[in-house]
């Protein structure tokens, strides 16, 4: 008698979320990765992701866990 199923599927909405996601997460960084070689290229410029007083990513470039 076997223990495997032959019926059984895999699930299959996981792993397609782990992709997209870990798509999206290289994405950011790589983004991100830009926008510190041009803050080093320029940096009297503000950066491209400073939307608004809350929401801004040129501090964070700045500091030195941004620089990690």
């Amino acid at each position: 008698m076997s223990i495997t199923s032959t019926d059984s599927k895999r699930p299959v909405g996981y792993p397609v979320f782990l992709i997209i996601a870990g798509f999206v997460g290289l994405t950011a960084a790589f983004a991100l990765t830009l926008e510190k070689i041009h803050k080093l290229l320029h940096p009297e410029e503000a950066a491209s992701c400073d939307f608004s007083v809350i929401v801004q990513c040129g501090k964070n470039l700045g500091s030195w866990q941004g620089s990690l």
